[in-house]
């Protein structure tokens, strides 16, 4: 989608800042963990939620990010 390894991806919710390590993980502090997990993590649920709108890169959320790339598929 656009989004590098290493990239810094910000909460949209409180500003927490996650590194993208491969196109499903990104460490969370100094934790390696799947995206949706670091969502729920960082939203303080246990149910599973699209992580797409809780994250933004390059001021853009990840969700709109998704939907640019795969639009034209």
């Amino acid at each position: 989608m656009g989004v590098p390894i290493g990239a810094i991806l910000h909460s949209t919710q409180n500003g927490t800042r996650a590194t993208v390590v491969d196109d499903r993980r990104v460490r969370l502090g100094d934790q390696l963990r799947y995206f949706s997990t670091a969502t729920r993590r960082v939203l303080g649920t246990d149910y599973s939620i699209a992580p797409g709108p809780h994250w933004t890169y390059d001021g853009r959320t990840i969700r709109w990010i998704h939907e640019d790339t795969y639009a034209a598929s």
